[in-house]
């Protein structure tokens, strides 16, 4: 599950900057139809399609539905899968305490609540947030390059 919603959140990081290429091209077509169009003479010969326009900007709606979809299954993977950890983390810390002595249950009883509460929690927010070791480079190489990281 943690390798899909690493695939899911480089797609959703795609479509994240595909927005703002089909923003730029729906300004240069509105630029485009208003110039080829004169205000008093209805459509003219040259002018660019009005469904151009409205195809674009159903794109733009659907990337971005996608992405939000996208995004939800991504966080809805990661942190079930940090729960999961988290559940086996704190079961197999329970099982060695019950199986310590009461000498060693004594000194030691701050430590396995420290291990059951606060460790158990960070691996569970790693498991959440870990994938942004893949994100960040990937979206910086987005940004970078033009043509992506292949270059």
């Amino acid at each position: 599950p943690y390798v899909f919603a690493a695939l899911l959140k480089v797609f959703q990081d795609m479509l994240a900057f595909l927005q703002p290429q089909l923003l730029r091209l729906l300004l240069s077509f509105i630029s485009r139809y208003q110039s080829a169009r004169p205000s008093s003479s209805p459509a003219s010969p040259g002018a660019p399609n009005a469904l151009e326009g409205f195809a674009i900007a159903l794109l733009m709606f659907i990337a971005s539905l996608t992405q939000t979809v996208i995004l939800h299954q991504y966080f809805q993977h990661c942190f079930e899968t940090g729960m999961r950890v988290r559940a086996g983390l704190v079961g197999v810390i329970y099982r060695k305490a019950l199986v310590l002595s009461n000498d060693g249950r004594g000194s030691a009883s701050g430590d396995i609540v420290n291990l059951m509460s606060v460790d158990a929690m960070r691996l569970q927010d790693f498991c959440t947030y870990g994938l942004i070791a893949i994100s960040g480079p990937f979206q910086v190489c987005l940004t970078a390059f033009p043509g992506g990281c292949a270059k």
